[in-house]
């Protein structure tokens, strides 16, 4: 019933059988371009009837009222909707867009919104597809040489040249929403060789089309003979439609009878996503599959770049030819039904990846052996470090480690309830994830309901580098991966680094759209110091995590000094310090190391209010950041709840007797006369407990930090802020 009405009668030939030389794929200027033709059918408002025919009380509704605003209809009933659309007629199919699509999409009420046909020239160009003329070219069209070849309109003609210079620039979709209509059809000859040429690559690539001997003689009577009145009246309240709701007033048109009925029945049936159509290619045509590339690319650069860089913004060329100031129904006398048919079936058929795909998936859970190693996804910028270079081999020049997995000792996931899984990361060592119910999921958006695991990896060997300065004590991979945790999921590991009780801990994860580490949550050192727990946050995949202490965040000097902080730096390169804030009374610094003539020298009750001159002058940090040994208080907020509109809730806080967050270090040379080759203090500092050793890190490559000396002979006193948040007092 819809091909006929929208290409034409005779335009799909009778069925002939499945040809498995056929691909059936979802081509990039159908999906991109040719099947987006509902967006110039639409009209401003939505019709409600009732069974009579007469409009609802309230009237029909706006179609800017109508986005995103399922209410009405669980209010009045699908019925009304469906009685509306097959009595409505849609919009000619050519360059014009109501406002509501053109200024207003998704937009709130009385507010702005998107431009429809903006975004689909701009689509276009991002996806590299040809422009108008050279599709033409692809489907065995001649391109058009003057505007007139594409249309006899003559105000369309003028639209098009005030803002392409020539037909040779004309994006697709506008050529093909411009074009003059072929006899008998809704569309013009490019539009209608694309959208033709895609549903019989559908229907003849199908190994499953109800005509391939799927269904008995009889059944495939009743199949032809049924028509989507007959769907509506069977599944509805509807008392009465239109027998064709294509069309009003007109007689429904069936397939042309074709095919083979089945005797005896088949036995096999089609699957959910496409897979295990073809016989001699499982995935083609499946879900999820890159659109098929039947036509010539176009990009900016030929590789990737985006088209159009000599033509119109998408913006103005909308402004200048799609802008509608009336109504102009269409003259085949189609229904709103047609084009909501229309985008149910692009919805159901389109599904394809958001672009390229440039990440390497090694799917290590489909090796066949006595271990189980885990699926691995790498991100090639990430991998090469350097663009792809196209038409050689690129090779990758580092191994990509797969650690086996630890099956055995995983949980099952019960969707329906909560789940801990909690397994042996080594003697005596657990790891934990909490999942709560309903919100693990497959790739597929399905509940996960198999085994969770947690698997310790080293940490010198996962998939994407650890962030510069960390070097985590525990590393583990959750697998399967790339399931997604709706409700971040609260991870807890041993707390092997010997971190104190109540010290604060950043959780970090893989992100799969970066391929790179990313912090995902926050956590503390548990009261008995035996693990790391999370408070906030947590992971929202699975994939590989770690614990570390927060990182130190840097500040450019000169920005610091613009600011009126203490200067130093004097122009040498790297010369950054931490933000920090606050610092208790009375600090007091022992002298800790000395290195020749540089000597680590006490800086006695440098309070907040006084200021050494020189430190101010010649340091890259600034004097009121001192701190040394205090107090650290953890504020705990406890579940709160909602009175007369007010949170409410209790604050703990906990006093750590901890060090204070900072400590400086005061560094100095005496009487000091320098060579001209002499141009810079440098110092490093590091914190040792035991067997544990932390550089304080600096910008050489052996955690350097660097002064400027004076012109003159003089006493240099520098200082050198000293993460302590994480060590006791007294370090």
């Amino acid at each position: 019933e819809f091909l006929p009405v929208l290409l034409g009668e005779g335009a799909i030939p009778q069925y002939a059988g499945y040809d498995p030389s056929i691909d059936p794929r979802i081509s990039g200027v159908f999906s991109g371009a040719a099947f987006r033709i509902g967006h110039s059918m639409a009209n401003e408002d939505v019709p409600r009837l009732d069974n009579a025919g007469q409009s609802l009380a309230d009237g029909p509704l706006t179609l800017r009222e109508a986005f995103f605003n399922p209410e009405p209809i669980g209010a009045d009933g699908i019925e009304p909707y469906l009685l509306g659309m097959a009595d409505q007629q849609v919009q000619e199919i050519d360059a014009q867009l109501i406002d509501a699509l053109r200024n207003f999409l998704f937009g709130p009420p009385g507010a702005g919104g998107l431009d429809l046909i903006s975004m689909n020239i701009q689509r276009g160009r991002d996806l590299g597809l040809p422009s108008y003329n050279q599709t033409r070219i692809d489907f065995g069209l001649a391109p058009a040489a003057t505007f007139a070849d594409i249309t006899s309109d003559v105000d369309v003609q003028n639209q098009l040249a005030s803002v392409y210079a020539s037909p040779a620039q004309v994006d697709l979709i506008v050529g093909g929403l411009a074009e003059e209509h072929m006899a008998g059809a809704m569309v013009g000859p490019l539009f209608h060789a694309i959208i033709r040429d895609q549903f019989l690559r559908t229907r003849d690539g199908d190994r499953f089309w109800f005509e391939n001997g799927q269904f008995a003689a009889d059944d495939l009577d009743a199949i032809r003979a049924t028509t989507l009145a007959d769907v509506i009246l069977r599944n509805t309240d509807v008392a009465t439609i239109a027998d064709d709701v294509f069309i009003a007033g007109a007689a429904p048109l069936g397939p042309l009878a074709g095919g083979s009925a089945a005797d005896p029945p088949p036995t096999e049936s089609r699957s959910i996503d496409g897979r295990d159509n073809n016989p001699n290619d499982v995935a083609l045509g499946s879900a999820g599959q890159n659109l098929l590339l039947n036509y010539t690319l176009e990009y900016g650069d030929g590789i990737s770049e985006p088209a159009g860089a000599n033509r119109p913004s998408a913006r103005s060329i909308s402004n200048a030819v799609f802008a509608q100031d009336a109504s102009t129904p269409n003259a085949r006398g189609a229904t709103t039904m047609l084009m909501i048919w229309g985008q149910l079936l692009a919805h159901d058929i389109a599904l394809t990846p958001g672009g390229a795909d440039n990440t390497l998936k090694i799917h290590g859970e489909s090796f066949a052996g006595p271990e189980t190693y885990p699926f691995v996804a790498e991100k090639l910028p990430l991998l090469y470090d350097r663009d792809i270079y196209p038409g050689v081999d690129n090779v990758i020049d580092r191994p990509i480690f797969l650690p086996a997995l630890d099956v055995a000792g995983g949980t099952i996931v019960d969707p329906m309830n909560d789940t801990m899984v909690t397994q042996e990361i080594a003697p005596g060592e657990f790891a934990e994830v909490y999942v709560e119910a309903g919100t693990l999921q497959n790739r597929d958006g399905t509940m996960f309901d198999g085994t969770l695991s947690i698997t310790e990896v080293p940490r010198n060997l996962t998939p994407a580098a650890l962030p510069a300065g960390l070097s985590p004590d525990t590393v583990v991979t959750i697998q399967p991966a790339e399931m997604v945790f709706s409700t971040p999921a609260p991870l807890t590991l041993p707390n092997r680094g010997g971190w104190s009780p109540f010290t604060e801990m950043d959780l970090w994860s893989i992100d799969p759209v970066t391929g790179e580490f990313a912090k995902v949550g926050t956590g503390f050192v548990s009261f008995d110091g035996s693990v790391i727990e999370t408070v906030d946050g947590g992971i929202r995949n699975s994939s590989w995590h770690f614990w570390s202490p927060p990182e130190i965040e840097w500040i450019d000097p000169t920005t610091e000094k613009e600011r009126g902080g203490g200067g130093g730096g004097g122009g040498l390169p790297g010369c950054q310090v931490p933000r920090l804030s606050g610092m208790p009374e009375d600090t007091h610094m022992p002298a800790v190391a000395s290195f020749g003539d540089l000597a680590m020298q006490p800086q006695s009750s440098l309070a907040s209010d006084k200021t050494d001159e020189s430190h101010a002058k010649k340091s890259c940090t600034r004097p009121e950041a001192l701190a040394g040994p205090g107090k650290l208080l953890f504020p705990l907020p406890l579940s709160a709840y909602r009175s007369k509109g007010v949170i409410r809730g209790v604050s703990l806080e906990y006093d750590s007797l901890r060090a204070a967050p900072t400590a400086m270090l005061g560094i100095g040379v005496e009487n000091a006369a320098f060579a001209p080759s002499e141009d810079g203090l440098v110092a490093s500092a590091k914190i040792s407990r035991g067997s544990y050793s932390f550089a304080v890190p600096g910008d050489g490559p052996d955690n350097q930090h660097y002064w400027s000396l004076p012109a003159a002979e003089s006493t240099i006193s520098a200082g050198l802020p000293v993460e302590m948040s994480t060590q006791p007092t007294g370090v």
